[in-house]
C-alpha cells in the first residue's frame, strides 16, 4: 500500500469511527413524578445556607489544577426510580436520541431552575449562597490541556489532549440555624 492509500484509508477509518450509530432506548420501567413536597422544600424553604469549598484534581506527576474561572452549580438532587437509573446508565449517544417521559423532562427542568451558581476564584475556592436545607449536587469543570505527538502514517503533528473533566460532589444541608454554611471539597 503506497503512502497515499494509507492516508487516505486512516481518513476513512476516522470518518466511520464519527459515524457510529445508536438506537433510542425503550424504557423497562414507567415514571413516577417527583412529589410536589419534594420541589417545595426547596422552592419555599429557609434559603440562608451557604456552600463553601474548593475544587482540584492532582495530576499523575503531583501537580494540582484547579476549577479557577469555571461555573460552579448547586442543583437539588432528583429523588431516586428506576427510571432515573435506567436513564443516568444510558451513554450520551443514547441519552440524546431516546423519547422521555414528558413528566420527568418537566421535573428534571424545574430542579434544574432551582440550582444556584458561582464562580471558582483563582485559587479554586468557591461560595454558593441562597440554598435551602436538602440534598445538593456540587459540580464544576476542572480541565488542563496535555500536547500530544500524533500520526497518522509516517506523519506525525502536535494535537492538543483534554484531561480532567466534569466533578461533582454532594452536600446535605440540614434546617439547622446554628449552622449555616457547609464546607465541601470537589476533587477524586
Amino acid at each position: 500500500m503506497n503512502k497515499n492509500n494509507f492516508i487516505i484509508s486512516g481518513f476513512i477509518l476516522l470518518f466511520s469511527w464519527g459515524c457510529v450509530s445508536y438506537e433510542p432506548h425503550v424504557f423497562a420501567s414507567s415514571y413516577d413524578p417527583v412529589p410536589e413536597e419534594y420541589f417545595a422544600q426547596y422552592e419555599d424553604g429557609n434559603s440562608s445556607y451557604s456552600v463553601i469549598g474548593s475544587g482540584f484534581l492532582r495530576q499523575v506527576d503531583g501537580g494540582t489544577v484547579d476549577c479557577g474561572g469555571n461555573t460552579v452549580t448547586a442543583r437539588p438532587v432528583m429523588p431516586t426510580s428506576q427510571y432515573t437509573s435506567e436513564y443516568n446508565n444510558l451513554s450520551y449517544g443514547v441519552q440524546n436520541l431516546t423519547l422521555l417521559d414528558p413528566q420527568f423532562e418537566a421535573d428534571r427542568s424545574r430542579l434544574n431552575a432551582i440550582s444556584k451558581g458561582s464562580f471558582c476564584d483563582v485559587d479554586g475556592k468557591f461560595e454558593i449562597n441562597g440554598l435551602t436545607p436538602g440534598v445538593w449536587n456540587v459540580e464544576t469543570t476542572i480541565t488542563w490541556t496535555v500536547q500530544q505527538v500524533c500520526k497518522l502514517g509516517d506523519v506525525s503533528y502536535s494535537c492538543p489532549s483534554q484531561q480532567g473533566g466534569v466533578r461533582s460532589s454532594q452536600v446535605t444541608i440540614s434546617d439547622d440555624l446554628d449552622k449555616k454554611e457547609y464546607k465541601i471539597m470537589i476533587s477524586q
